[in-house]
């Protein structure tokens, strides 16, 4: 079983209007054997999320057409080309989730079989002060996490 480092930001609280959440899946720096035989070693340290893989959300019809319309004005009729960049959505992705449930929901989908790490800002100190301060949010990502692959 490996460890997956998962580092969820938002500017949600910085921009007025933030809504969405982004995540980064984190590259060791140093190899597990040394991350447990240092003892002085965070259990995210040396990890580096600058360059790791975003994980990518693939939203339903309805959101990927109100993520299209958000970033390019509320038509009312959407013509051939606007129906392709919807398509290009829902084929391949988007950086932006809409809840961390969502993204705990994608990481245990991609890492079946790995024991996931999740932070906010790089701190899993805001990530379990996440989870404290929104217990019904917290007790699905207990039952995601729990669930066998």
């Amino acid at each position: 079983m490996d460890y997956q480092f998962i580092d969820i930001t938002s500017y949600r609280g910085i921009c007025s209007n933030a809504e969405h959440w982004y995540a980064k899946i984190g590259v060791p720096d140093l190899t597990q054997e040394e991350m447990l035989l240092d003892l002085g070693v965070k259990v995210n340290g040396g990890i580096i999320y600058v360059n790791g893989e975003e994980l990518k959300y693939y939203p339903n019809l309805d959101e990927a057409i109100e993520l299209y319309k958000k970033d390019n004005g509320q038509k009312e009729k959407l013509d051939d080309w606007d129906k392709e960049r919807i398509n290009d959505i829902l084929n391949n992705g988007t950086i932006r989730f809409p809840s961390i449930l969502s993204i705990v929901l994608t990481a245990k989908n991609k890492f079946p079989n790995s024991i996931l790490c999740f932070s906010i800002c790089g701190s899993q100190k805001e990530f379990a002060s996440y989870m404290k301060n929104h217990e019904d949010i917290a007790e699905q990502v207990c039952r995601i996490m729990l669930k066998q692959s």
